[in-house]
C-alpha cells in the first residue's frame, strides 16, 4: 500500500473512558478505501489515537494520511 493513503478517524464510545482509532487504506488516483474492516486500537487519548496512526502510516511506507474526523 506504500502508494496510496490511509483515511482515518478518531470516535469515541459514549460513557466509555479513551477513543477509538481506525483506518483503510485507499489506492493511488482512487477516492475508494479497499474493501475491508477497519484497522481498530482503542487508545486513551486523541493524541495517542493520532500517534498509532501515523506510525502505521510510516510502516506502510510514510504514505499520507487523510483525517475524515477527529
Amino acid at each position: 500500500m506504500s502508494d496510496g493513503r490511509l483515511r482515518a478517524w478518531i470516535e469515541t464510545r459514549g460513557d466509555q473512558p479513551g477513543v477509538v482509532a481506525a483506518f483503510v487504506g485507499v489506492p493511488p488516483d482512487s477516492d475508494s478505501p479497499v474493501r475491508r474492516l477497519p484497522a481498530t486500537r482503542h487508545c486513551e487519548s486523541h493524541s495517542e489515537a493520532r500517534r498509532w496512526v501515523e506510525s502505521e502510516a510510516r510502516a506502510l511506507g510514510d504514505v499520507e494520511v487523510e483525517w475524515v474526523s477527529d
